[in-house]
């Protein structure tokens, strides 16, 4: 038998090691998944370098239309979308707690 065939425990150990290394990258870069495979919920798919959410808005509240904002930008809709929604929460929000100061006075 030679050598290279023969795996002693040290051996075996540090290959499962350093497979469970590669499996926790994998799912750090692609997301958890199920025994199924099925990615669990809250896993990121994937987001673009391009498609800054601040700069979105900053171009939404300079008075750009959402057309104008996907050509620019080179993002999609739904992502130009989902970013305006984030501006109408937070103003929502800080609406919100400023009338709940007035009230308390």
């Amino acid at each position: 038998m030679f050598e290279s065939d023969y795996y002693d425990d040290e051996m075996l150990g540090r290959i499962a090691d350093e497979m469970a290394r590669q499996k926790r990258q994998k799912d750090l870069k692609y997301g958890k998944r199920d025994k199924r495979g099925r990615l669990k919920k809250g896993s990121k798919i994937a987001s673009k370098l391009c498609c800054d959410k601040n700069e979105i808005r900053r171009l939404y509240k300079a008075g750009y239309d959402v057309k104008k904002i996907t050509e620019r930008m080179n993002c999609s809709k739904s992502t130009v979308y989902n970013a305006i929604k984030g501006i109408e929460k937070s103003e929502r929000a800080d609406t919100d707690e400023l009338l709940s100061i007035f009230k308390m006075e």
